[in-house]
């Protein structure tokens, strides 16, 4: 049986007109739904699908959208930042796309990276900045180009020395200043009974950099491992 599991899920919203009505209708949302789903239940690769959802709630395959596919296992994080016109994806190390109109994808230029372990990713609400965070506990900061969506690598900043380890994506205050990141610290090595933690960071507007803040970080009781 060729079974797909769908990992995650993103919308964008674009302007639409609307129809019907002899004084005219106002301006209604149409909307595009990008879903990363694994192939399997023995091919553990990913690809993008493109989908219009209607106001009714139906979904319609994009005319002419072909899945974008990887070679790499696991269905990474989508991110549509509020406003914007390019969809961000970690299955191919991290990649940019500009949406089109129609819905359809065309890649953002010089906007892949060889990240293969990013876990998470998360934009700033100024739309200037993308954040990842990999399985290894670093967490990267990506200046967002505003005219094509191209990313560049400004900074990076470690959980720790080692035994650390990112589950899922960092996630940000609305007013942008704060970021927080979950992560698991194995004081024994990796493998062996964790601690989960969270990391606090305050975030500086114009260069989007992560700063530690002092007491902001919390740990739970150990936790084993399955």
């Amino acid at each position: 049986m060729n079974a797909r599991i769908v990992w995650i899920i993103a919308f964008a919203f674009v302007a639409g007109c609307g129809g019907g009505g002899s004084g005219g209708s106002p301006h209604t949302p149409s909307r595009f739904m990008y879903v990363n789903a694994d192939q399997g239940p023995n091919e553990f690769y990913t690809e993008t699908y493109g989908f219009v959802l209607s106001s009714g709630g139906t979904l319609t395959p994009i005319a002419g959208f072909s899945p974008i596919p990887s070679s790499l296992p696991g269905g990474g994080p989508l991110v549509i930042p509020s406003g914007s016109n390019f969809l961000y994806t970690n299955i191919n190390g991290i990649s940019a796309f500009q949406i089109n109109s129609d819905g359809s994808l065309t890649n953002a230029p010089d906007a892949s990276f060889s990240m293969t372990d990013a876990v998470g990713l998360v934009a700033h609400p100024s739309l200037n900045f993308l954040y990842a965070s990999s399985s290894s506990g670093v967490l990267s900061v990506f200046a967002i180009n505003p005219g094509t969506g191209a990313l560049n690598l400004t900074l990076s900043v470690s959980l720790g020395a080692s035994n650390f380890e990112i589950l899922n994506s960092p996630v940000i205050t609305p007013t942008g200043g704060y970021l927080y990141q979950a992560a698991v610290y194995y004081p024994n090595g990796l493998g062996q009974p964790g601690l989960s933690q969270l990391a606090a960071f305050s975030i500086e507007p114009t260069t989007g950099a992560l700063s530690a803040v002092p007491g902001g970080e919390s740990q739970s009781q150990p936790m084993s491992c399955p």
